[in-house]
């Protein structure tokens, strides 16, 4: 069976963290993961930019969104992410992620704080948990160390794709496919950055042509 190289989204999407703030756009994000593992095909693979790099630095971020919030909630007089942990920590969709929190909260929980922030801590554990799990128990094998990622293989997919962190997650999908020369199958959530217009213009660069690039899928409902 091909082997399945795995996205941060799909990690992260498991364990229920998504930019939504809607229960239900949440349950569903995590329905479709959880169906893609129990329908798994071949070996789960990670590479340790996701695992060392990209889910620790979100799950820091959610810490300091989370602490901003019941901050808030306590001091009205507080403004949101002016804190020094806020402002060095978090990227701008974080502090936008953080307003649309607290205002998701004025609208519906204003007059249950207490209740509303135990949800922000219960849904923190949870996250942790989920991915804990998933990167222990779920992923087979953990591949391509940061350090050999080929900063050469980075530079050109950023011609092609604008975010960094996924263009190191492909490039060790990249590498992996080509150093075992097999087929592998990239699979993510992210349907604007993995676009087949993307993978089209890599096919299309005979720079590439030395490399294994992987089969993309976005799962989708």
């Amino acid at each position: 069976m091909t082997n399945q190289f795995l996205d941060t989204s799909v990690v992260i999407g498991y364990a229920g963290y998504i930019s939504k703030e809607k229960l239900e756009g949440r349950d569903a994000i995590i329905k479709l993961c959880v169906k893609f593992v129990e329908n798994k095909k071949g070996k789960f693979l990670a590479c340790y930019f996701t695992i060392n790099k990209e889910i620790n630095s979100l799950l820091k971020r959610q810490r300091i969104i989370s602490n901003e919030i019941k901050r808030k909630i306590d001091d009205q007089n507080y403004e949101l992410c002016s804190s020094k942990e806020a402002k060095n920590g978090l990227y701008s969709e974080d502090i936008n992620r953080t307003k649309k929190i607290y205002t998701f909260y004025s609208l519906n929980y204003s007059n249950k704080k207490e209740e509303f922030k135990q949800n922000l801590i219960s849904i923190q554990s949870n996250i942790e948990t989920r991915i804990s799990f998933f990167i222990e128990k779920l992923v087979d094998e953990k591949v391509i160390p940061i350090k050999e990622i080929e900063p050469n293989l980075v530079n050109m997919l950023r011609e092609i794709i604008s975010n960094y962190s996924d263009c190191n997650v492909l490039a060790s999908a990249i590498q992996y496919a080509t150093q075992k020369k097999e087929e592998v199958i990239f699979v993510t959530l992210d349907k604007k950055d993995f676009a087949q217009n993307n993978i089209d213009f890599m096919k299309e660069d005979k720079r590439f042509n030395d490399y294994k690039l992987p089969i993309i899928e976005i799962l989708s409902k």
